[in-house]
């Protein structure tokens, strides 16, 4: 509803809010093609050494070394030597246990969900932390960063 004088949404202020509306819309169908596109075409190194390295532990070897000659094979993909890319303390690998019972694929799109969630929870603890005035405009401006 606009109004002219003072109680309702000013026209500035819709156009604001429809252009900055706008622009979160075309921000989250671009998230949204990312996210699949390296869902499926991505092998993601990092991820890959964190799941072998939970993976390796669900089977009771070592996150350390390559279990490339097991059947079937527990590797990242990658490297091919002796000693996997996992150079993490073993709590890190423990931590990846439970997603790694999930085939890859799958794992990987939650890892991708739970980092952008990890990003949306960062932005909204510090909105509060500075006590922002939680406005529809500062929403939309968050969501389109």
């Amino acid at each position: 509803m606009i109004m002219k004088h003072g109680t309702g949404i000013s026209a500035r202020r819709l156009f604001l809010r429809l252009l900055l509306a706008g622009w979160a819309l075309v921000g989250i169908i671009r998230l949204v093609y990312f996210l699949l596109r390296f869902g499926e075409e991505s092998l993601q190194m990092d991820f890959a050494a964190f799941y072998t390295a939970g993976e390796a532990l669900n089977h009771g070897l070592s996150p350390y070394v390559n279990h490339v000659t097991r059947d079937p094979p527990i590797w990242d993909g990658v490297d091919a030597f002796q000693h996997s890319r996992f150079l993490y303390p073993p709590l890190a690998a423990v931590l990846f246990q439970p997603i790694a019972l999930l085939p890859y694929g799958v794992a990987k799109y939650l890892w991708m969900l739970l980092n952008l969630i990890s990003v949306c929870c960062s932005l909204f603890i510090t909105v509060k932390t500075i006590s922002l005035k939680i406005t529809p405009e500062r929403i939309l401006t968050l969501i389109v960063f």
